[in-house]
């Protein structure tokens, strides 16, 4: 990116957050990779996640909210999965994975719906 583009991003910011004790998985490294607020457009990289980085290198979302009728929106999700060996990632554990990123993106949309005001 240069200077003089539209374009809202960080580069390279990375952040470790610890989840829940309910979860599987205790915490979570990511580097946000392109933030676009203007589009509604945000490229992040999982690049530790304890539990799951024996077998993969990295795992990269692109995520988009699209305009959806009047007042909704779509949310358009891409995942890319780096193994480590050039281990075999089965199906079920894609789904597996996209259950869980779409799961998380309901608990966020519940609590915009709960809280309008949230996001002035």
């Amino acid at each position: 990116m240069n200077a003089t583009s539209p374009l809202s991003y960080v580069k390279l910011y990375i952040d470790v957050a610890t989840l829940e004790t309910a979860s599987p998985l205790k915490y979570v490294k990511l580097r946000i990779d392109e933030l676009d607020k203007e589009n509604f457009k945000c490229k992040y990289t999982f690049i530790e996640v304890e539990g799951l980085m024996h077998k993969l290198d990295s795992i990269s979302y692109d995520v988009r909210f699209e305009p959806y009728g009047f007042t909704g929106c779509v949310c358009k999700m891409t995942s890319e999965y780096k193994s480590n060996d050039n281990l075999e990632i089965k199906e079920e554990d894609i789904e597996h994975g996209k259950d869980r990123a779409i799961g998380m993106y309901e608990v966020v949309e519940a609590y915009l719906l709960a809280h309008p005001h949230a996001y002035e």
